[in-house]
């Protein structure tokens, strides 16, 4: 069952982040999982008030605490 929860969620966000275009503000970003399913041809700002949930992402290029 937790296998066929995860499949699902996997074709869910493969299908709403797919149709991201452009400037794009994710917030809330936590541990950074939707990360992957954007376009590479965005220009992704992702947001978090939690430094630990920023640490657990692994950081990012110019990120500011």
């Amino acid at each position: 069952m937790k296998q066929r929860k995860k499949q699902s969620g996997k074709k869910w966000r493969e299908k709403i982040y797919a149709s991201a275009k452009g400037k794009t503000l994710e917030l809330a970003v936590g541990s950074g999982m939707n990360f992957a399913y954007f376009p590479k041809s965005i220009e992704y700002t992702g947001i978090d008030f939690s430094p630990i949930m920023l640490e657990m992402r692994g950081g990012s290029k110019g990120a500011k605490n």
